[in-house]
């Protein structure tokens, strides 16, 4: 279960979304769920014009467990193994 300071300020960052930006967000998954989190956080963050919505986005970055390396960089968590790759081959053209 989220702790109440999580709850609260996903609550604040809904009501800030839903006035500032017309954005209706799902406060108790915010709460649960980290990735959801993050990427609200990200939605947020991407109005930086707005100071109460970066206010409220690092409020909750700071509430939230940070991503995988992997995961900001847009790749999977698990490292994937190397494949070796055959060389490229010269394909000459059929005329």
């Amino acid at each position: 279960m989220p702790n109440n300071e999580r709850l609260a300020v996903a609550a604040h960052l809904h009501n800030a979304l839903r006035r500032k930006r017309g954005r209706v967000t799902d406060v108790e998954w915010m709460a649960q769920n980290d990735t959801h989190a993050h990427e609200i956080v990200r939605l947020a963050l991407a109005d930086a014009a707005r100071a109460d919505l970066l206010a409220l986005a690092y409020r909750l970055r700071a509430l939230i467990p940070p991503q995988p390396a992997a995961a900001v960089a847009g790749m999977p968590a698990a490292p994937m193994q190397r494949v070796a790759q055959a060389p490229p081959r010269h394909v000459r053209s059929m005329r």
